[in-house]
């Protein structure tokens, strides 16, 4: 056994990787042997559980955690339709001109509300994340020097965010929202968050207009707090989640799967469990391609019990960071194909919106609503 350690301990990526796929239940118990012996323990009070297949949709299962600092407590639709998370803290403020488009997440719900794609009962608002929520998956050090405005002006140089109370409570409301969002699918099979995405925030820092890992910290959440075994993060964002991939490395009870244009930021790829590169000017024809020759084998062989996908709409060809040539239709195709192939094997789905640059705020907020276009198409056709 100290052999079969020592071999594991040198060449953990690699066995991660493999055995992720083929043969989890396996993989999850050699896994947290190695880690207690190596000394490899990243995340406190894990187990080791009985593989499960997709979940039926039972809301009386699900178990909302709304204790805050803040005494808030979150609003909570009943409507039957597709469940939407969204809160106007989402926003905060941001010189002009700033490349990021701030006004986008509540611009999105405005879209959303006047084309008749969702109406405000199916609304339901989040609390801010708290931080023994945060540091599941972010060091304590970080979210103190972030929530107390002590990042230095290097540190803020690389998320691309200049510090303020306003930014901190926004991004914790987008996490709590994410948080909200699994809670939710794990009863109702489908929702959608009209934020999230931010996959480029690492354990101990920001980076890329990300400061706090929504759907890392979610996901660790619905393990930690025993509501699945495992969860799959499918991000087509036209960047690699890096952050994301480091995060989950060394957890076999997160899979994570990245489909990015390759000549793109980042420079310094980290390795997710399966990254797809894609060239430069890939269109909707071979972009579709590619997802359906990787996606289904994943969603076969890991058998998640939660899926979050980042639908991010820069792969678009109007996007300013892309470098992708997606259309429109292209990206309602990719957005409907996704959710479909997930919520048909029964498995809950979470919507985050990604990444997406464009001067033109309206155009931009129209991009962010195709996924849930797709989704309420899948809402309906499957009549969840």
């Amino acid at each position: 056994m100290q052999f079969l350690t020592l071999i594991i301990s040198n060449h953990t990526a690699i066995i991660h990787r493999i055995m992720k796929l083929s043969c989890p239940l396996t993989f999850s118990i050699l896994s947290a042997y190695c880690r207690r012996r190596s000394g490899l323990l990243l995340h406190k009070s894990e187990s080791v559980k009985q593989i499960h297949g997709g979940q039926k949709y039972t809301p009386a299962s699900v178990v909302f955690h709304t204790s805050n600092p803040d005494k808030e407590t979150p609003h909570i639709s009943n409507a039957p339709d597709l469940p939407i998370v969204h809160h106007d803290g989402y926003e905060s403020y941001l010189p002009p001109g700033h490349r990021f488009q701030m006004r986008k997440f509540n611009k999105l719900r405005d879209v959303l509300l006047h084309d008749g794609v969702i109406s405000k009962k199916q609304m339901s608002s989040p609390v801010h994340v708290t931080k023994d929520e945060l540091i599941r998956v972010h060091t304590e050090e970080y979210i103190e020097k972030f929530f107390e405005g002590k990042t230095s002006a290097k540190e803020q140089r690389v998320t691309g965010f200049t510090w303020s109370e306003g930014l901190v409570s926004r991004c914790r409301y987008e996490t709590g929202g994410t948080i909200l969002a699994a809670e939710l699918a794990l009863g109702r099979g489908l929702v959608c968050n009209t934020g999230g995405g931010t996959h480029h925030a690492f354990p101990e820092h920001g980076a890329g207009f990300c400061l706090l890992n929504d759907m890392a910290v979610a996901a660790s959440l619905m393990v930690h707090r025993g509501k699945v075994d495992r969860v799959l993060i499918i991000d087509l964002d036209v960047h690699q989640g890096d952050g994301t991939a480091l995060i989950f490395q060394e957890d076999p009870s997160v899979f994570t799967l990245s489909v990015h244009c390759g000549k793109n930021y980042p420079l310094k790829k980290q390795q997710s469990d399966l990254d797809v590169s894609v060239d430069r000017g890939t269109g909707d024809d071979d972009y579709m391609r590619i997802i359906q020759d990787h996606i289904p084998s994943v969603l076969t062989n890991f058998r998640p019990g939660l899926v979050f996908f980042d639908a991010g709409v820069d792969p678009h060809k109007d996007d300013a960071l892309g470098y992708l040539e997606l259309t429109d239709q292209g990206l309602f195709r990719r957005d409907y194909w996704v959710i479909n192939e997930v919520i048909q094997r029964g498995i809950p789905c979470v919507t985050v919106i990604g990444g997406g640059y464009d001067k033109d705020i309206d155009r931009l907020a129209a991009r962010h609503s195709i996924v849930h276009r797709a989704a309420k198409k899948v809402w309906q056709e499957r009549r969840l």
